[in-house]
């Protein structure tokens, strides 16, 4: 392997390249563990609200099964449309607009 070949150019991607200017490009990972803590914070919610709701609408188990696997189903199909969305245009547009999204429909 050649010396000054760069891990990352063997894969294909850049993941360790240049700065691009930024003082520190480790600031870009605040807003991706935000992200991460509301979909987990979401799913925790989800979580106690299962009895109340298997209670108002008299549901199975296999009722609340379906209501889990429609979330779960539903954040992947969005997470794979909107990954390829994003590699068309601006991430960083594209992750804002769907915090702001996700945060207007959750307040």
């Amino acid at each position: 392997m050649d010396a000054g070949l760069e891990w990352s150019s063997i894969f294909g991607f850049q993941m360790f390249g240049k700065n691009l200017g930024r003082k520190n490009p480790w600031l870009s990972l605040i807003p991706v563990v935000i992200g991460l803590f509301m979909v987990v914070l979401d799913m925790s919610i989800l979580m106690v609200a299962l009895p109340k709701i298997t209670q108002d609408f008299q549901a199975t188990a296999s009722d609340v099964q379906w209501l889990l696997n429609a979330y779960l189903i539903t954040l992947v199909v969005l997470l794979i449309v909107f990954g390829k969305i994003g590699d068309a245009t601006r991430r960083d547009l594209l992750y804002t607009v769907g915090m702001a999204i996700f945060l207007y429909i959750r307040r």
